[in-house]
């Protein structure tokens, strides 16, 4: 954070996504496991969850946020959705991210996830495809933002749910795809030179399908969920060990060339 000048790292996704902020948060705070829940955002204008996180050794602070976007739509959008559109019938929320994220012009990392509970029925494909190509266009739009950082996690294997709608066959779809938007955004931006952010992928799902505490064990031990909040935490812990092995790469990168 210290070597690339981070002033924010902000989060958005789903619920999911919220639980592996609150493994962030719960790491540098010496593993006091105090989980972040909705009801901390309600007071917020924003709909934001934040913290302000010092750096002792360098004198220096960063701001930790998360909102909650089971679509990374920028229009607000929770509650019912009509049948056939491709979403779950019910329990979607998205609340607006863009407006926070420009609120600062300090260079932020952004961590996003597409919300793989948000999809249902036989147009889920579509829509999840719309709402990507929709979050690309959003962050084309921030043209004056080429220092900032975009990191999307990839959906991940179904460890932590007992109903999710989709199977890990549409997850691997998604993952596809989304590799394939990110890929087509970053040959547009280097070729034409655009000064929109660039986009870097974060795939946990092989090391979600590997970990012990991941799908994998289940599939050989039994079992169709999750129901340990300390065993996903482990997993999440391991999902931020990565995020933070990606960001020294690119710090090295930016300062050794």
């Amino acid at each position: 954070v210290h070597k690339m000048d981070l002033s924010r790292i902000f989060f958005v996704g789903d619920k999911l996504q919220s639980d592996m902020v609150s493994s962030f948060w719960n790491l540098l705070q010496e593993n006091q496991r105090d989980y972040m829940t909705e009801s901390m955002m309600q007071n917020d204008p924003n709909d934001v969850w934040s913290r302000t996180l010092n750096c002792l050794k360098h004198g220096k602070h960063f701001d930790l946020a998360f909102t909650r976007n089971d679509r990374l739509s920028p229009m607000s959008s929770s509650g019912m959705f009509p049948p056939n559109m491709g979403y779950a019938p019910s329990g979607i929320q998205c609340n607006p991210w863009e407006n926070y994220y420009a609120s600062s012009p300090g260079r932020t990392l952004v961590v996003a996830s597409p919300g793989t509970t948000a999809y249902d029925g036989e147009r889920r494909m579509d829509a999840f495809q719309s709402d990507f190509d929709g979050f690309t266009k959003t962050l084309q739009s921030f043209s004056n933002r080429p220092d900032d950082i975009v990191l999307v996690r990839t959906a991940a294997p179904t460890f932590g749910h007992c109903d999710l709608p989709i199977t890990e066959s549409d997850m691997v779809q998604f993952n596809a795809y989304a590799s394939r938007a990110v890929s087509d955004y970053e040959r547009e931006r280097r070729q034409y030179q655009k000064q929109h952010p660039p986009i870097h992928l974060l795939d946990v799902a092989p090391m979600t399908f590997a970990h012990p505490h991941g799908r994998y064990q289940q599939e050989m031990g039994g079992g169709s969920c999750m129901e340990s909040k300390e065993a996903s935490s482990n997993l999440l812990d391991w999902w931020n060990h990565m995020l933070y092995n990606h960001l020294i790469d690119m710090s090295m990168m930016e300062h050794d060339g």
